[in-house]
């Protein structure tokens, strides 16, 4: 019993330590690559902390082991600009039957089995089925 209270105490106060360590929430805004400037007046209000941004991956490996970061960096030093943070998400799926931005090797070569499997999403009652594709993990 005494074992279980001590536990139980320790657990208490590592909670709570988290809670007084915490940093108030920050909101951020969700955008696509190349929207920023369409949106500043949003992004500058002092309730934002930055902003999540969607990149899909062939916009970023052009060929295979080949890289371009440049549109994150341009989009890093605007956010820094405006003191705001940059959140970064890596779109592998795609909720449109035609959207397949993924790198062309990844498609093509033997190794990645066509590097896609098609995704069907169910918005809800009386909605049409969504579908699209997720790269093969």
């Amino acid at each position: 019993m005494k074992k279980s209270a001590k536990v139980l105490g320790l657990g208490l106060f590592i909670l709570g330590v988290c809670f007084v360590g915490g940093q108030t929430p920050q909101n951020y805004i969700y955008t696509s690559s190349g929207d920023l400037h369409g949106i500043e007046k949003l992004i500058t209000r002092k309730d934002i902390g930055g902003v999540q941004i969607v990149y899909n991956w062939k916009a970023l490996e052009t060929s295979k082991d080949v890289y371009d970061f440049s549109v994150i960096e341009k989009d890093l030093n605007y956010l820094t600009s405006l003191n705001k943070k940059l959140f970064i998400q890596l779109q592998d799926r795609f909720f449109e039957p035609q959207a397949k931005y993924i790198p062309e090797y990844v498609l093509k070569d033997k190794e990645y089995t066509g590097g896609l499997i098609p995704q069907y999403d169910n918005p809800g009652e009386n909605k049409p089925v969504g579908n699209g594709w997720a790269t093969q993990q």
